[in-house]
């Protein structure tokens, strides 16, 4: 499956796939096009600092 879960990913709040990416300055779904929110994007970017 294209979209399992690899290593220390997280998972998309709208389609739950594996597949949030980082753009310039928000962190978006690839499958999707879901925008993290001010608050789950610093979830997103504290999960990325523990890994």
């Amino acid at each position: 499956m294209a979209y399992e879960k690899k290593e220390s990913q997280m998972r998309c709040p709208g389609c739950r796939r594996y597949s949030l990416k980082r753009k310039e300055e928000t962190v978006s779904c690839a499958t999707c096009g879901y925008t993290l929110t001010p608050g789950e994007e610093a979830r997103f970017r504290l999960y990325e600092l523990l890994k």
